[in-house]
């Protein structure tokens, strides 16, 4: 009998900003098919030398990631600090194309590129992106990619973070610490196995409406009255404190030619004098959209419902890493009881299975299971990755 294909391993590494490595790494796991995913606070803009010993300990990985508003640690939310993820494939192939903006080039101009030159050198199975959160406009950029050929190929990842600070963002990818860019990585092999899925929990507020007057990301009227004005009278006094308070109550959009697939779109500012309000996220006039609100409950049953669909079928492997991008929305809605989200996905992902990500400003995947991506706001999105145990070919 031929030995069985080990799975891919994986080592997690924490530094704190202040005090350095918790446990230094060892480069046991490094070799070209090893990536070293990185997520990090964002002040680690201005600390390349974290980023230089992870490359000198790792001379053949690949070490990639991003900032985030709180890095995401199985059941662990953490400030002020990074994590790298060191994964090893035993025979899949990774590998990845990376743009550092520079000029006035066009969001979609820079997906597309980056997608033909993914596809030169494989055919992939699933592609990540991550992209700056402040200059990156992220639905150009996904259908930039989706355009160059990689509509039907399962893309995930999200928009790099810095909490409800708005201030700098990074992404990092091969020796280039940049607060502008975008990163891809394609992934491909017949034992890889990918499986992407995305949680709201999510409660309807009112009902179902149209939108009659917008402008890309920015709304003017549902139903013919001004959207501020509807988002008042079902807030009451609390409308005094949009747009704030918005990330409670975001707008679900009904993607036109598709009866079951709908993404979300957080508040992002509001025009008093125009009456209008934008949300992270285009927002087409004839869309049927509905305003909805979260809770405590609602958030950690969506939270659960995610991690037992990227879960299923988990007996086939025994290890690899499930990486979460978490809007940001739904900490400041979760406060201090965020770290009960990663309880609910923790306890339904296998043990033996890291859990690692960032919190996002909008986070991408498919609508449904085989349907093209798309951005959505306000979702927690996992993706597990993993090798098959199976014979060498």
């Amino acid at each position: 009998m031929e030995p069985m294909c080990p799975p891919v391993k994986t080592e997690q590494y924490l530094h704190r900003y202040a005090d350095g490595w918790v446990r230094p790494p060892v480069g046991v796991l490094d070799s070209d098919s090893t990536m070293v995913w990185v997520f990090g606070s964002s002040n680690y803009l201005g600390r390349s030398d974290v980023f230089e010993e992870l490359e000198r300990i790792f001379p053949k990985s690949t070490v990639l990631g991003c900032s985030g508003g709180g890095v995401i640690w199985n059941d662990e939310v953490l400030e002020n600090a990074l994590l790298a993820c060191v994964c090893k494939f035993e025979r899949a192939k990774v590998w990845h194309c990376a743009w550092i903006r520079e000029g006035q080039i066009s969001d979609e101009r820079i997906g597309k590129l980056l997608g033909q030159a993914l596809l030169t050198r494989g055919s992939p199975q699933s592609v990540m992106m991550m992209a700056d959160g402040l200059k990156s406009k992220e639905e150009p950029l996904l259908r930039g990619l989706q355009l160059a050929g990689l509509e039907q190929i399962p893309i995930w990842g999200g928009m790099a973070g810095d909490g409800s600070q708005f201030r700098q963002t990074w992404v990092y990818c091969s020796h280039q610490l940049a607060s502008q860019g975008v990163i891809v990585v394609g992934l491909a092999g017949s034992e890889l196995r990918v499986r992407c899925g995305k949680g709201g929990g999510w409660k309807v507020l009112g009902p179902r409406r149209t939108v009659t007057s917008s402008r890309g990301n920015q709304v003017f009227a549902m139903d013919n009255r001004s959207i501020l004005e509807i988002y008042t009278d079902y807030l009451g006094d609390l409308s005094a404190e949009l747009p704030a308070i918005g990330a409670r109550y975001p707008l679900m959009v009904k993607c036109k030619g598709n009866s079951k697939s709908e993404t979300l779109r957080s508040v992002l500012s509001v025009d008093r004098r125009t009456q209008s309000m934008c949300f992270a996220g285009e927002v087409p006039e004839g869309s049927s959209v509905q305003m909805m609100r979260g809770d405590l409950q609602s958030l950690l049953s969506g939270a659960r419902e995610v991690a037992v669909d990227v879960s299923h079928g988990a007996d086939s492997v025994t290890e690899g890493v499930v990486i979460a991008c978490n809007c940001i929305g739904r900490r400041m809605v979760l406060g201090q009881q965020a770290d009960l989200e990663l309880d609910a996905v923790r306890a339904v992902v296998p043990e033996a299975v890291p859990i690692i990500g960032f919190y996002s400003m909008g986070e991408i995947a498919p609508l449904q299971w085989n349907e093209p991506s798309a951005f959505l706001n306000e979702t927690l999105t996992l993706t597990y990755i993993a090798e098959a145990n199976g014979s060498p070919d």
